[in-house]
Parts: structure tokens; C-alpha cells; sequence
């Protein structure tokens, strides 16, 4: 199994996977291309994320569809700039005043490249309303011609 190379440690901070046993092994797309999405979304949560604190990655499968989530208990994106900050070099104001370095590239990238995939990538709230941000993504799973799954 390869792993997301992640240094979480650092700053003291947990990396959960809850990814549900249901889950097919196979979705349709370029795994590089994957990755470089996973890497992403839990690499802001991270970086966003204050010490002491959890990212949770999760994955679950609904009909032909693979939803993951990564959930932090960062700083958050106010409601009013989340579809900004999935078009290029936005980033949200809180952030800008953090000093926290960034482009405003990476969930731009990450939305192009779910939706190259077929997919849909959405940020809002965290499941338990907490601060922090959940950041999903949905991929179409493979379908064989005996089970409906890949």
C-alpha cells in the first residue's frame, strides 16, 4: 500500500482514514492524477490545521459513486468565498490575513482535475459544525458486468 507521505507529526497533528469497508477497490482515472488530488486536499488541511488537532481523510461508496472527504478543524473558508477559491489565485480573506503562504492554485487544480474524472468537488462545513472545513470530492466507480462493481 502506498502511503500519502505526509509529515503530520510536526505540528502534533493526527491523520485519521476512516474508509468504509464497502468501498470498491476500483474507480475510473489516473492514480498519479488521484493522488495528486489526496495530496493536496489533506496537505492544506495540515497546513491550515492548528497543533493538537485531527484531519480526518474518509471515503465511502453510494451506487456507482466513490465520495472522499478531508475534514480539518482549521481556520475554515467563509461561505461566501468557497466557489472562489476553486478558480485560480483566489484565496479567502481569513487566510490572506494569516500570512500563511499559499498560491491559491491547489484547489483549483484539485477541482480540474475531479472534473477531468467525471467528478465533483464541493467545500463546506464539517459534518459535526465545528471550525474547520470539509473538502469532498465524488469519482464514478468502475462497473464489471457481473456485480455492477469493479
Amino acid at each position: 500500500m502506498q502511503t500519502l507521505g505526509f509529515r503530520a507529526h510536526q505540528k502534533g497533528l493526527e491523520l485519521v482514514y476512516d474508509v468504509r469497508p464497502d468501498v470498491p477497490p476500483a474507480m475510473l482515472g489516473d492514480p498519479g492524477r488521484l493522488r495528486q488530488v489526496l495530496v493536496n486536499l489533506v496537505g492544506n488541511a495540515l497546513k491550515y490545521s492548528p497543533p493538537g488537532s485531527s484531519v480526518v481523510m474518509s471515503g465511502s461508496a453510494d451506487g456507482d459513486w466513490l465520495t472522499v472527504s478531508v475534514e480539518d478543524e482549521g481556520v475554515g473558508i467563509p461561505e461566501s468565498e468557497r466557489a472562489l477559491v476553486a478558480e485560480p489565485f483566489h484565496r479567502a480573506w481569513n487566510v490572506r490575513e494569516s500570512r500563511i503562504p499559499g498560491t491559491g492554485l491547489g484547489l483549483f487544480i484539485c477541482r480540474r482535475l475531479v472534473e477531468a474524472h467525471g467528478g465533483r468537488l464541493s467545500i463546506g462545513d464539517r459534518l459535526d459544525g465545528g471550525p474547520g472545513t470539509r473538502v469532498s470530492f465524488t469519482l464514478p466507480l468502475v462497473r464489471s458486468e457481473g456485480n455492477g462493481r469493479g
